[in-house]
């Protein structure tokens, strides 16, 4: 473990984090900019591998070290005015850690008799995006399957609103044939969200290994994916609007399986 001390602004070591809040930079370097006491701690547990950690004893203690002491990384410790410089945050808890980034591929992943995977295709708000990670942490989903290979799962205000469970739930990028292919060759049984579909998402009995599809925020999802999935579900609007947020679709039909699957249990 290395000890540097960073005074100064215009240390190289600083522009280098500065440009990893670029999507293309941070495709470039493999590495992910993590910022937080449990974000951090959650990507460590999750085994990510860090590269250096940044720290500001204005803001916090020593406690984060007792976790990568035995870890060979560079370990920075920033003045005040530099930290500022570095952090996404406007209250920031004093830890910066740079992560190398990785995903599974569709292969790699376990499947279960009753495995729930979420998919999204064209969602690209990191809010949303970070709150359904958030979610589908929350009821032990399988896995996150990312059908737009632009969204940029690393994004800063991914990380912030899945409070770092992105962490620690399997995430996975590919494209629309290859999706479909892997659910009917492994049984995976696939449900499109639309908001004009006939069943509704109470009337289905989530039984078997599935996967629940989920499109943009101004679209929804393209014709395509619902051509290819088994079936479509939607959720009742009885009032004026006639959609909800994605992020609250997603938990809304996610806790209704788990409500489905702990009563079978019972």
């Amino acid at each position: 473990m290395q000890y540097k001390r960073i005074n100064s602004l215009n240390n190289k070591t600083i522009k280098s984090v500065l440009r990893l809040y670029k999507s293309s930079e941070r495709i470039k370097q493999s590495s992910v900019i993590v910022e937080g006491h449990r974000e951090v701690n959650r990507a460590l547990m999750s085994k990510y591998d860090i590269k250096e950690i940044f720290i500001c004893f204005d803001y916090t203690n020593n406690e984060i070290l007792k976790l990568v002491k035995n870890k060979n990384i560079i370990i920075n410790e920033c003045s005040k005015k530099v930290f500022d410089k570095i952090s996404y945050r406007q209250n920031p808890d004093g830890v910066i850690g740079i992560f190398k980034t990785f995903f599974k591929d569709l292969n790699q992943i376990e499947i279960k008799n009753d495995s729930t995977f979420v998919v999204i295709e064209n969602i690209e708000k990191p809010g949303n995006l970070g709150n359904i990670i958030r979610t589908s942490d929350a009821v032990n989903a399988s896995g996150i399957i990312i059908l737009n290979k632009k969204t940029d799962i690393y994004n800063p205000n991914v990380i912030r609103s899945s409070i770092g469970s992105l962490f620690s739930i399997p995430i996975i990028k590919t494209d629309n044939n290859a999706f479909f292919k892997w659910a009917k060759k492994n049984k995976v049984e696939s449900y499109a969200t639309s908001p004009i579909a006939d069943k509704n998402y109470t009337d289905v009995i989530y039984n078997k290994s599935i996967a629940i599809i989920f499109g943009s925020e101004d679209d929804g999802l393209t014709k395509e994916v619902i051509n290819l999935s088994d079936q479509e579900i939607s959720i009742p609007m009885l009032g004026l609007n006639d959609s909800l947020n994605v992020s609250s679709s997603v938990s809304i039909i996610l806790y209704e399986i788990l409500r489905q699957r702990n009563k079978l249990k019972v």
